[in-house]
């Protein structure tokens, strides 16, 4: 009887410690799952498809038959950086324009450098201030964005991209990406090395409001991603002026209504006292700009268009940022841009830190264009540009 009590001790210690295992296992798959869950669900709110706004399955939803291949690799020539900009009294509009799909995705001879940058964001413990996405990798829209992307960027840049059986080459720097499942990467990293935009994904949810699910965020402008992620579009445009009072319904309704077949493009203009692409800083905390050397121009080419299958918005903006200087080559354009600056009201004057830049940028319109307020021609609403000097010398 003794002897089998001491075998049995051993025994029963050991079915003790495989039930405390499982439980121990058991509780942290649960944890993990509420973790994921609690993630996913950062909105008010059940996403859900805008079954209205996705069309009928057809054989080119995103028009890719109208691509034009281009010829070459396309990373010689400068940036094309927008200049629509316009004078007379300050507006915020949205001013929408069709997107042409052979201008959706571009590069130029920044493309190097900003990718380099994107593989190094790639690698960064704290990646998820740059690039994340809430809905798994598996998810429906973001994989049938990376399938877009990935049919574009082949069919327009042969030269530069190619596809090989599962996977996509990027010819230039020889790097080779698995582009269909299972992945090697999260499937939003691969978006964003694909091109030169920052791409976001929303989502209809609650309320018919737009909800951010996840983005590849290369150039901040005072925010990181990890902050604003699961945001409706109203909270992430909160601190624009006017943006509540003039925006807000008809964006919210325009993402309601937009469709599969009407991708479009609009600009955006900022003025910074300071160069480089990526931000997590606020303007507002930098000095004085006393030199025109000092300030830049931060345009974007924004898209917005609709995912068929998953019903979800793609947002993409390229920014370009431009030295001040260079509209010294352009007079008209400067002063257009002159004009504008000057409509500010005064909390949007604010919220584009005119302060900072504002008195330089005046004496260099001044002294470069030759007069002391802008000229506007009336039926071009172009500047008249540089001040015409009579060779007899009279005014």
């Amino acid at each position: 009887m003794e002897s089998l009590q001491l075998f049995d001790i051993p025994t029963r210690l050991r079915q003790n410690l495989s039930i405390s295992v499982v439980i121990l296992a058991l509780a942290v798959f649960l944890i993990g799952a509420v973790q994921k869950t609690l993630r996913k669900r950062k909105t008010s709110g059940p996403l859900f498809l805008n079954k209205k706004s996705v069309s009928p399955e057809n054989d080119d939803p995103f028009n890719l038959k109208q691509i034009i291949p281009y010829d070459g690799i396309p990373l010689s020539h400068p940036p094309d950086w927008p200049r629509y900009w316009k004078s007379g009294k300050y507006q915020l509009t949205m001013a929408l324009r069709k997107l042409d799909m052979n201008n959706w995705m571009t590069f130029d001879n920044q493309w190097l450098t900003e990718h380099n940058k994107k593989r190094e964001y790639c690698r960064l413990p704290n990646k998820r201030d740059i690039v994340d996405y809430l809905d798994g990798d598996d998810d429906i829209a973001v994989l049938e964005l990376l399938d877009l992307v990935v049919n574009y960027v082949t069919l327009r840049y042969p030269d530069m991209f190619s596809l090989e059986a599962d996977y996509i080459r990027i010819k230039p720097t020889d790097e080779i990406y698995r582009a269909k499942a299972p992945l090697d990467q999260p499937p939003m990293e691969l978006i964003g090395l694909l091109v030169m935009d920052d791409m976001y994904i929303l989502k209809q949810g609650t309320r018919n409001l737009y909800y951010l699910r996840g983005a590849f965020l290369a150039c901040p402008t005072a925010w990181k991603l990890s902050d604003r992620i699961g945001w409706p579009i109203y909270q992430i445009h909160g601190a624009v002026p006017l943006w509540k009072e003039r925006l807000q319904k008809s964006m919210e309704k325009y993402f309601v209504n937009l469709k599969v077949s009407q991708p479009i493009q609009r600009n955006n203009l900022f003025v910074q006292p300071c160069g480089g692409l990526f931000h997590w800083d606020d303007f507002a905390t930098y000095p004085v700009v006393h030199q025109p050397e000092g300030v830049f121009l931060r345009t974007e080419l924004q898209s917005l268009r609709r995912l068929p299958k998953s019903g979800a918005v793609v947002f993409s903006v390229r920014t370009y940022v431009t030295p001040l200087m260079d509209l010294a080559k352009e007079p008209e354009a400067l002063e257009r841009l002159w004009a504008h600056v000057r409509s500010f009201p005064e909390d949007v004057a604010k919220h584009k830190v005119r302060h900072l830049w504002g008195d330089t940028f005046e004496k260099f319109c001044k002294e470069i264009l030759g007069r002391e307020d802008p000229e506007i021609d009336p039926e071009t609403g172009d500047g008249v540009g540089l001040k015409k000097v009579c060779p007899a010398g009279f005014a």
